[in-house]
């Protein structure tokens, strides 16, 4: 099992930011190398991806399920891809609050579960690097995102 964690600020106010960060089609928007959206309902979305690692090509089914909050203004989401010889699980964390200079601190943990098929073969530092590169375009995402109106 790998974990990531880290912060990210965002200048809007922690209701708006709650509000989109639990809002599946908002999401599924922000993340990187969709290729196509398939389904999006209150738990559940599910999307192909096409990410862009030498280690993984092709594309991925990727299914993304909301979990029970852990607490207040905490979500979590399990993530589950599938493609030709590889699998992942990776459980995401998102826990908002005030920030004390302006807007909202998200706190995120992203849980690397399991890696099957030819994912396992890969160094964990690969792995890393490439998980780190997702979050960072998924953050700047949903920054670009935020600043959009909501509807």
């Amino acid at each position: 099992m790998l974990v990531l964690q880290g912060d990210k600020d965002l200048p809007q106010p922690r209701d708006l930011v709650w509000r989109r960060l639990t809002d599946l089609a908002f999401l599924v928007k922000c993340l990187p190398d969709v290729a196509r959206i398939e389904e999006v309902g209150p738990q559940t979305a599910r999307a192909a991806v096409r990410p862009g690692f030498s280690f993984v090509r092709g594309e991925l089914q990727l299914t993304l399920e909301r979990q029970a909050d852990p607490g207040p203004f905490s979500a979590q989401y399990l993530a589950r891809t599938k493609g030709v010889g590889t699998s992942t699980e990776v459980l995401t964390t998102l826990a908002v609050a005030d920030n004390a200079s302006a807007g909202t601190r998200v706190h995120w943990q992203v849980e690397i579960r399991e890696l099957g098929g030819l994912l396992k073969a890969v160094p964990r530092g690969l792995i890393q690097a490439g998980a780190q590169k997702v979050v960072s375009d998924l953050f700047a995402a949903i920054d670009r995102e935020m600043s959009r109106p909501e509807g």
